[in-house]
């Protein structure tokens, strides 16, 4: 259980992004509640993980739609060259990777170049609560694809088509999200498919080094893990970044991080 209040309420801040207008602070249950005005304790044991998702999603896609498209163009052009000069993505062969929308870190120049260096490459195929990731043959076959509802992308016989788990696996996995902590935590539209994505490789015994791919203005300190579902990726790329932190919230061993890799970028 969770609550949400607004500034100056309290001293435990793990907020959304810092620049925000209005702020949001997260106090886990079972911390101390003295900071909280009586008046306010009964609303903020009522808030539910649920409750302040939905409050970050509405934040931040207003962040998002405020971002100028050429702002995001730029920005998505160096995401693009920072996630190829990642010595694991260099040496990777198998790929899963998330087909972009407008809101999002635009893929396109990934996709393009991995398939011109030969690599296998899994696309997202979305069916009622559940999603797998299926093979993409070649930029025609992206080409053909026609969009959802939801402007996404995905292939029209996605249901014959197997998935990456039953193919070998995938080394490298790209997600998308509204919102990402440094820490490298993540705030998806709420569906939760690649929260269970990552669940299920997990339990079959694949770990694929997991990325994010963030415009500045997504980015938080906080952590945006908020119930056990919640999956941390092994690392959140951002333009303005320039090294690559682990996953404090992780427990020692886990086999999906590199614990040795630190990655320096130029400002």
């Amino acid at each position: 259980m969770y609550c949400v209040l607004f500034p100056n309420q309290c001293s435990h801040e793990v907020s959304i992004i810092d620049e925000t207008k209005v702020k949001v602070w997260i106090i886990h249950k079972g911390l101390s509640q003295s900071c909280l005005d009586p008046k306010l304790e009964p609303m903020a044991q009522q808030m539910s993980a649920k409750a302040v998702k939905a409050m970050l999603r509405k934040e931040c896609k207003a962040r998002i739609a405020a971002i100028p498209k050429l702002i995001k163009e730029s920005q998505s052009r160096r995401l693009t060259q920072m996630f190829l000069d990642i010595p694991k993505v260099q040496e990777s062969n198998s790929f899963g990777i998330y087909l972009s929308r407008d809101d999002e870190v635009d893929t396109k120049v990934i996709i393009q170049t991995l398939l011109k260096h030969r690599k296998e490459i899994f696309v997202p195929f979305y069916k009622g609560d559940t999603m797998k990731m299926v093979p993409l043959y070649s930029w025609q076959d992206y080409e053909r694809m026609p969009e959802t509802a939801w402007k996404i992308k995905q292939p029209e016989d996605g249901e014959t088509r197997l998935d990456a788990l039953s193919l070998g696996g995938i080394e490298v996995l790209v997600c998308p999200g509204l919102a990402f902590g440094q820490n490298c935590s993540r705030l998806g539209r709420g569906k939760g498919y690649y929260d269970k994505y990552i669940e299920t490789c997990k339990q079959k015994g694949s770990y694929p080094f997991m990325v994010g791919l963030a415009f500045n203005e997504q980015v938080t300190k906080g952590d945006l893990a908020l119930d056990e579902n919640d999956q941390y990726l092994s690392v959140v790329l951002y333009p303005s970044m320039h090294r690559y932190e682990l996953p404090s919230g992780l427990k020692e061993g886990k086999t999906f991080i590199e614990r040795n890799l630190f990655y320096t970028f130029p400002y």
